[in-house]
């Protein structure tokens, strides 16, 4: 599409008043639809044939993923990832993409799944067992590319971390709710989660993530990565520490905001110690740490 006619065409999306099909978050901004419209070309240029839904996706859009045959390539989109935060203070938030590809009687099935960071931090997940990062402002001194790092397990020592440093996703009342018990406690606490705060836990000091409520697959789509790098996921409402294998059914399929299934990926700590990982759960479920086992 023609630069002109691409500019039109955001603009008249933009002035809509279909609302985006998804309720998850604050309200849809302007930003989101242009970062929808424009990733959503890359990406069908990228890989011709290939259909594009997510958040900012219209019933015409999903109309086409439904009625696609088996081995249609579809590509999840979550153009931004946090919303609020690019709308509000600027970062702190990402683009998420899964790659799928539908599979006849069965569901989709992911191929890889990726996470850009505002802070310039690109991490990618590919189903075969492959997995990279990328600091994308570091570069090869010799052939200008981004320097791309194998990640087989976190670049920091449990020692090294930065013991009590929690990121939460509950920026907003109704999650922080959930949570408060932990405000209560003598841990560091960032209403900052999600992807975005992934490649802390990952290549940085963090020592937990808490997600206070169940989350769509675009959310977190780098969960599997995290499993495969030895992060203990241990559910907030029934304690079960969940397996590689269970992390990974998580992502199995293609859902549309009215499906049931939605919002697969449960209620959970993702913490780099399991006892730490458990604490912070019984903590949250309890009320606090008196009543925590």
């Amino acid at each position: 599409m023609p630069a002109h006619d691409r500019w039109r065409h955001l603009e008249r999306l933009i002035k809509a008043s279909n609302p985006r099909l998804s309720d998850i978050g604050l309200a849809q901004t302007d930003n989101d639809v242009a970062a929808h419209v424009l990733i959503s070309e890359k990406l069908r240029a990228r890989v011709p044939g290939s259909i594009v839904v997510g958040e900012e996706a219209d019933e015409q859009d999903w109309a086409k993923c439904k009625a696609a045959p088996a081995g249609t390539l579809v590509w999840q989109l979550d153009a931004i990832d946090g919303s609020a935060l690019q709308d509000t203070v600027g970062f702190g938030y990402s683009a998420n993409v899964i790659l799928y590809r539908k599979v006849e009687g069965a569901p989709a099935e992911p191929i890889i799944s990726v996470t850009v960071t505002s802070s310039s931090t690109m991490m990618a997940w590919v189903y075969t067992g492959q997995v990279g990062a990328s600091h994308l402002n570091s570069l090869d001194p010799y052939t200008g590319e981004p320097t791309i790092l194998e990640l087989l397990e976190p670049v920091k020592s449990v020692e090294q971390i930065r013991e009590g440093w929690v990121a939460v996703v509950a920026a907003q009342a109704k999650d922080r709710a959930k949570v408060r018990a932990l405000f209560e406690t003598d841990l560091s606490v960032m209403t900052l989660g999600g992807a975005p705060a992934l490649p802390g836990l990952l290549l940085e000091k963090l020592a937990a993530i808490v997600v206070p409520s169940p989350q769509t697959r675009h959310d977190a789509p780098l969960l599997p990565l995290a499993s495969h790098m030895g992060m203990h996921f241990i559910d907030i409402n029934t304690g079960e520490n969940y397996s590689d294998a269970d992390v990974r059914a998580f992502f199995s399929g293609i859902a549309h905001p009215n499906d049931v299934d939605y919002k697969p990926v449960p209620a959970m700590v993702i913490a780099r110690d399991v006892l730490f990982g458990i604490e912070l759960a019984n903590i949250i479920r309890n009320g606090g740490l008196d009543k925590a086992s």
